[in-house]
């Protein structure tokens, strides 16, 4: 039995945010499509993914909206 896919369109994405993932999936060997779906897999089935998030959480804490381009920076150079 072959199982029924589905397509996915993201609109207004920050450029560097469609940069950061390209350079991710680079690093793991995979194309930009195979670097989302696996990280979207991985949030939709609670499982890690391969990058660590948790800088996330604290970069953008104490205020509401978008992580800026300097914020995410940031928290890599901090890792």
């Amino acid at each position: 039995m072959k199982t029924a896919h589905t397509s996915l369109l993201v609109r207004r994405l920050e450029p560097w945010v469609k940069d950061r993932l390209h350079h991710q999936a680079k690093a793991h060997g995979r194309s930009l499509e195979a670097e989302v779906r696996a990280i979207l897999l991985a949030a939709a089935t609670e499982q890690k993914p391969a990058m660590d998030w948790s800088g996330f959480k604290t970069v953008s804490s104490g205020r509401t909206g978008p992580v800026t381009r300097d914020e995410v920076n940031a928290a890599y150079d901090d890792a």
